[in-house]
């Protein structure tokens, strides 16, 4: 009777990944091993694997059944099988590294302007304002923050306020320059190439 052995079993990667699944067998079939996952709730595919030999320390061949999934970018269930027998069946879970999926900025002018603040939910993240003005910036992310930065223009990165999936923090708008936000969510996923946001600052005249 096979024994199939199956790794890395459940695990979690990020989407877009590549995954190596690897069955090995120690009963001796001959019967090919597939693999089948689940490609949608229900719809089942089976696929021929590869086998390769592995050699162990004491020089012992094992033999190695494998299938890598290309460019993962949803979570799937799959097992191995080999004539009459197969390994439970495992879910590899896809997950997303932290972006912005939201922003919004109040801009409240300097108080000799007389002016009332400004609120802005579809500009982008962009800053356009009177130099002096208060800026205060709202938003949110896609994944359960754990912490989150501005980094400007300067290079420094400074802490922001982080709750669940929003975000928040404020400056003066003293100068031209960008922005950008950094994330470090609750796996611990980092924001790869956050969004660079631009600041103009007008005088006034």
């Amino acid at each position: 009777e096979a024994n199939l052995f199956c790794s890395p079993g459940n695990i979690t990667v990020i989407s877009g990944s590549d995954v190596e699944i690897v069955a090995r067998d120690f009963g001796g079939s001959e019967d090919p091993v597939t693999v089948s996952y689940d490609l949608a709730r229900g719809f089942w595919k089976t696929e021929p694997t590869t086998e390769r030999e592995v050699t162990d320390n004491g020089g012992a061949a094992t033999e190695e059944h494998v299938y890598t999934f290309r460019d993962i970018r949803g979570t799937l269930s799959y097992y191995f099988e080999r004539g009459e027998n197969k390994t439970a069946t495992y879910t590899i879970t896809v997950v997303n590294k932290p972006v912005v999926t939201a922003i919004s900025l109040v801009l409240t002018p300097p108080s000799y302007t007389g002016e009332n603040p400004d609120t802005l939910v579809d500009a982008g993240g962009s800053v356009h304002a009177l130099e002096g003005t208060h800026v205060a910036i709202e938003g949110k992310s896609n994944n359960i923050l754990d912490k989150a930065w501005v980094q400007f223009d300067d290079g420094e990165m400074k802490p922001i306020t982080a709750v669940g999936r929003d975000f928040n923090f404020e400056f003066p708008a003293l100068r031209d320059g960008t922005y950008g936000i950094v994330m470090r969510d609750s796996l611990g996923h980092e924001t790869d190439e956050p969004l660079v946001y631009s600041i103009d600052v007008y005088e006034d005249h």
